[in-house]
């Protein structure tokens, strides 16, 4: 019984998660020079080999608080890059984060921690 008195498929999904900085996350997103930067910073704050992976099967998960947080600042980056922009070259304000941001639905999402982000399964290269 290799001495486990929980099998991993009745763990709790929470129990393997990160914990993110606030202040690197928003560092992350308000320096980048466009949104998608600003993505792959904050997935690779998740998955710090992110660059290698061959694909995330999924979303990664926090809690609402954190996500409308993250959402905020991508508002203001895209505020920001649309000022330099032609109206027809303008960005959804934080669209990005809308199309490719994490999830902050179920019920994982309901019992994280602020900052506790729960990364989605990886394919390594």
């Amino acid at each position: 019984m290799n001495g486990l008195s929980v099998y991993p498929a009745q763990m709790k999904a929470w129990h393997c998660h990160v914990k993110l900085d606030p202040d690197a996350v928003r560092d992350a997103i308000l320096t980048a020079e466009a949104e998608t930067q600003a993505v792959e910073r904050v997935f690779t704050l998740v998955y710090p080999h992110f660059e290698r992976l061959k694909s995330i099967d999924g979303l990664p998960t926090c809690n609402q608080t954190t996500w409308k947080r993250i959402s905020q600042w991508f508002i203001e980056l895209t505020d920001r890059l649309n000022r330099g922009r032609d109206l027809q070259r303008q960005h959804l304000l934080g669209g990005a984060w809308l199309n490719w941001g994490f999830s902050a639905h179920g019920s994982v999402a309901e019992e994280l921690n602020d900052w506790q982000v729960v990364p989605a399964p990886t394919t390594p290269p």
